[in-house]
């Protein structure tokens, strides 16, 4: 086989992505890493990450990823860390490669997916549930409710973004997400508008009522509206959730990491 830029060995382990080749140097930080190559792939690492390690299949079985792996964990120990960590990029061992990396002394943890949702024939398929929505902006409020579902997503309410949010009767805000109507992400696509909702919560004592998912339901809508084609959901483990509004799974990941 002829000489591969690590651009077509990506596009060839990872054919459910259409990013274009400049999406993929930004996204996978590649100007920023410390690159690795061995005959049929490529690593990239920050700091103690490794970001990808991705070897074109008629390479595998050959021990070009543990070639690369030992050179990434050569790299992050040379550095003084004492721990390597799979994420960044691709946020961890894409489903598939479980095995070889927990067959390598890697630790794997909760798992996660990349979803997306088609826009273009897009209607709220969910009946009301007792409850209003629309954009909010009052940070201590949205703050406050964030807090009582993950103190971790309160530093992404900083005031910047656009909160869709679901109240009860009496006014009081139950739900929250965050809306953005031009995401650059790993299901981006030339010509293709994608937008995302991110951060999803409904406080504990709102559950079970539907008040979340119909407003992630109504922030979808507002996405189309919008001109969007196709909503990003990132890392989340909801599947089942997701999938009543037509969510598919792009990619599934587990987090991993190794003492080294």
């Amino acid at each position: 086989m002829t000489h591969m830029t690590e651009y077509e060995i990506f596009c060839a382990c990872f054919p459910m992505l259409n990013l274009s080749e400049q999406l993929f140097e930004e996204l996978s930080e590649i100007s920023n890493c410390a690159r690795f190559n061995a005959e049929g792939g490529f690593a990239l690492v920050k700091d103690n990450t490794i970001m990808l390690l991705a070897v074109h299949p008629n390479y595998r079985g050959k021990g070009t990823g543990s070639t690369l792996l030992e050179m990434c964990e050569n790299e992050i120990g040379g550095k003084g860390y004492e721990k390597s960590e799979l994420g960044g990029f691709l946020y961890g061992a894409v489903e598939g490669s479980n095995g070889f990396f927990e067959k390598r002394g890697y630790t794997l943890g909760n798992e996660y997916c990349e979803m997306k949702i088609s826009l273009l024939d897009y209607h709220d398929p969910l009946s009301d549930v007792g409850a209003k929505f629309g954009f909010y902006n009052d940070i201590t409020d949205i703050c406050s409710a964030v807090g009582m579902v993950d103190d971790d997503w309160v530093q992404y309410f900083d005031g910047g973004g656009e909160y869709f949010c679901g109240f009860d009767l009496s006014g009081k805000l139950v739900s929250f997400c965050i809306i953005g109507d031009d995401e650059c992400c790993l299901i981006s696509e030339e010509n293709i508008r994608t937008g995302s909702v991110g951060c999803v919560g409904t406080v504990p004592e709102a559950r079970g009522k539907g008040i979340g998912l119909k407003m992630v339901s109504l922030a979808l809508e507002e996405l189309k509206r919008r001109g969007c084609d196709q909503c990003f959901i990132h890392q989340t483990h909801l599947y089942g959730w997701y999938g009543k509004l037509g969510a598919r799974t792009v990619l599934k990941f587990k987090t991993a990491e190794k003492k080294i």
